[in-house]
């Protein structure tokens, strides 16, 4: 008696064994990168809930303003895409549509690459909201004399989904 039941446990120690090992060692878990998770989160549709000029508020002037942020993820870096619907004042720090690309740290710098020079920007996303800022230079392309002021300096921009 004695004996099989040393045969049994031995038999659970080499089946226990067995299962502890064969849930070791490398899996290659598809995770997704920094830039796809932040791509998933930014492309949508974004209505307009708050503009800032140097915590002026500005939202008055962007009345009834989208942003919609989309592109396909690749792994080479891509650029990728953006458009406003609504109203935007001219001179306005926005164009009505451009590419961008994850900056440094894809979990919050983008850079907005139809500007001269380019435009960093830091951004905010969760579930329901994206808050961007950045800072328009005075030195910005595409102003006439002092039309420039009225968009420079630093803005923050508030939409929720």
């Amino acid at each position: 008696m004695m004996k099989i039941i040393a045969k049994i446990l031995s038999l659970c120690l080499l089946v226990s064994a067995a299962f502890f090992y064969s849930s070791c060692g490398s899996k290659n878990h598809d995770t997704d990168s920094p830039e796809k998770v932040q791509l998933s989160k930014l492309s949508k549709t974004w209505t307009l809930t708050s503009a800032k000029l140097d915590d002026v508020d500005r939202t008055s002037d962007f009345s009834g303003l989208a942003l919609t942020v989309s592109g396909t993820y690749s792994k080479d870096g891509d650029t990728y895409t953006y458009s406003f619907t609504g109203h935007r004042p001219q001179p306005s720090p926005w164009p009505a549509s451009g590419t961008w690309k994850f900056g440094a740290n894809p979990a919050t710098d983008l850079i907005r690459l139809d500007d001269t020079p380019a435009l960093a920007l830091t951004y905010t996303v969760t579930d329901n909201s994206l808050e961007i800022k950045f800072n328009y230079p005075t030195s910005a392309a595409g102003f006439a004399g002092g039309r420039v002021e009225q968009v420079s300096g630093n803005w923050d921009f508030v939409f929720s989904k």
